[in-house]
């Protein structure tokens, strides 16, 4: 029963206007004592508030001593709370949208996100804004799955390269346009200063943990870099040309050489030149 006064909140009613509908739509037809005793709704308040949803359409009155009131059916009351939020939000939409461009843009290269949601909404438009190819360096094994609707409309759009990084194998589905690569062979150097301190395992700082788990790197546009913290997922957004540069480089770097994928009929975990 909570759960439905909340649902009923959130599409626009009151929570005593709602407890008295879910109420009379229980008893069908009732008098304002029946009412509140069934509602838990205050007695010097019941009259108002049937007031307020008779007013609404949501509540019909029967004329006696005393007045009865009964339910205006569900389907109705639901259809009207969804029209009046549907134009309310549009009407919200409209009004910001002129407010945001009453002043010119700004550059703002760097933006940091937070949640699965805000993360994946990012995503999506950095995708649209995709002009050439897209790199994914995989981290975390769940990567590819996680994001597998965002992979499959960039690959409609141009060429995916996904790198995974050594002991992850990917054995899903295969999507056209996307190409599958092993890191392999990374210079010494590479590999113990940069690779395998910021790329292949957790960092620490005042007892904060981080772990990258992807870079996603839209060719000559952003960057997006998706970690944790804590085990709380985020995701940090650079369109800083050299920054761009220097992610380029060192995806083409790792790149270089790994190993590509068989084609999608072969064995995904066996991997060749």
């Amino acid at each position: 029963m909570t759960n439905l006064i909340e649902n009923l909140v959130k599409l626009g009613l009151k929570e005593y206007e709602a407890k008295i509908y879910i109420a009379l739509v229980g008893i069908r037809e009732a008098n304002a004592r029946t009412i509140h005793e069934i509602s838990g709704v205050p007695r010097p308040r019941v009259y108002d508030i049937l007031n307020e949803l008779t007013a609404k359409g949501f509540v019909e009155i029967r004329e006696g001593s005393p007045l009865f009131y009964r339910f205006v059916p569900p389907d109705i009351v639901i259809s009207k709370l969804q029209n009046e939020l549907n134009r309310a939000a549009e009407e919200s939409i409209a009004i910001l949208e002129t407010l945001s461009t009453q002043k010119d843009e700004e550059y703002v290269p760097l933006w940091h996100v937070k949640g699965d949601w805000s993360i994946k909404r990012h995503l999506n438009l950095l995708i649209e804004r995709m002009t050439g190819s897209l790199s994914i360096l995989v981290l975390e094994k769940d990567v590819p799955d996680r994001y597998l609707t965002q992979i499959r409309e960039a690959a409609k759009k141009g060429e995916v390269s996904l790198l995974f990084k050594p002991g992850i194998t990917y054995s899903g589905p295969r999507i056209p346009g996307v190409i599958y690569y092993q890191i392999d062979k990374l210079n010494d150097f590479f590999r113990e200063n940069i690779f395998e301190k910021a790329f292949a395992n957790p960092l620490i700082r005042k007892n904060q943990v981080f772990f990258l788990e992807s870079l996603i790197i839209s060719e000559d546009t952003e960057v997006m870099s998706i970690y944790t913290v804590n085990e709380e997922r985020m995701a940090f957004i650079n369109t800083l040309p050299i920054s761009l540069y220097l992610q380029n480089m060192t995806f083409d770097l790792m790149l270089s050489g790994a190993l590509k994928s068989m084609e999608e009929d072969d064995n995904p975990q066996q991997m060749k030149k």
